[in-house]
């Protein structure tokens, strides 16, 4: 005998619930590599505040991230699964825990050279009492305020080669002033100005463990050794001041579905409109709607769908079809 199909359909209305928030916050977090285990770094660490949570096997999950860009360095991150323990005033990854983790995804993130504040002109010297040492400072242009350590008046260059001292000022030849071609930013530009983008994922947890928290971690480069914060870590770190993170629970659409008063188990086959971009989750899988604004999926067990409704554009027509089992 051969197998009888139902058919049925769900369009998009205000009142469908598709995802449970799960208030996720973040810190940052101390971190190494192995190479270099004696530096320091600084990662973000995201969880929840619902007490006792966990990322439950065969679930969907839906994790939005809004990352300021920096504006001297391309970021590549790690999306990590781990076990942490969680406390009011902190959050650990024990060394065990540490060698047990699933990834989620690497992703880029490049610099935004937008916003650099840029010197055109810096000054070399040779002060005294530094045994040879060559000073470099930053020239500030038509000024010759007491607090500039190089200045330049009249296409003429100065240096004042001691500190606190306004006497020991000397004229620096031309050959000494040199150009760079990117510098920094300061507290100010790198609170407001950088671009934030933001990244979206879906996600399960394909194992055993109690994941209970996601590490955000930032692939380390050559430079990030040279790179010394005031607060004796090392690298390049998000700015947290900007950063946002988002976590969601799809809710799986298939649970909602009765048939002669009993739940289907699974969707053999599904076709679902909606905009371009669309995000769904298909068995834990990440799947978006391509450019023709469909999606179709045939003769493959789906025990659990979801989709990402965030607002009122994200509208959808789904087509299903289930074996009967009855």
């Amino acid at each position: 005998m051969a197998d009888i199909y139902n058919m049925g359909q769900i369009r998009f209305q205000t009142s469908l619930k598709t995802m449970n928030d799960k208030n996720f916050t973040y810190k940052l977090i101390d971190s190494t590599q192995p190479d270099s285990a004696n530096i320091l770094y600084e990662d973000i660490i995201l969880y929840s505040s619902i007490a006792n949570f966990k990322f439950e096997s065969g679930k969907s999950y839906y994790l939005r991230l809004g990352i300021p860009r920096d504006a001297q360095h391309d970021m590549q991150f790690d999306l990590k699964l781990y076990t942490a323990n969680i406390q009011s005033t902190s959050v650990i990854i024990d060394n065990d825990n540490l060698k047990k983790y699933q990834n989620i995804k690497r992703f880029k993130i490049n610099k935004d050279t937008n916003n650099l504040k840029q010197y055109s002109e810096v000054i070399l010297y040779e002060s005294p009492h530094t045994n040879g040492v060559i000073k470099a400072s930053v020239v500030a242009q038509n000024s010759a305020n007491s607090n500039a350590s190089a200045y330049k008046i009249n296409n003429k260059y100065y240096a004042k080669r001691t500190e606190n001292s306004s006497s020991d000022i000397r004229e620096i030849v031309n050959k000494n002033v040199i150009t760079l071609a990117h510098s920094w930013l300061d507290n100010s530009q790198f609170s407001n100005n950088t671009e934030i983008v933001y990244k979206d994922f879906i996600f399960s947890n394909k194992t055993s463990l109690s994941f209970n928290a996601i590490k955000l971690e930032l692939y380390r480069n050559d430079y990030d050794e040279d790179i010394i914060r005031s607060n004796n870590h090392y690298g390049v770190v998000v700015n947290t001041n900007r950063f946002s993170v988002e976590c969601y629970e799809l809710i799986n659409i298939i649970n909602n579905i009765t048939f002669n008063t009993q739940n289907i188990q699974s969707f053999n086959t599904i076709g679902v409109w909606g905009h371009p971009g669309l995000l769904m989750g298909i068995n834990g899988e990440e799947i978006r709607i391509g450019q023709s604004g469909y999606y179709e999926l045939n003769n493959f067990d789906i025990t659990n769908f979801g989709i990402v409704v965030r607002n009122n554009q994200d509208k959808f027509i789904l087509d299903y079809q289930y074996k009967n089992e009855t």
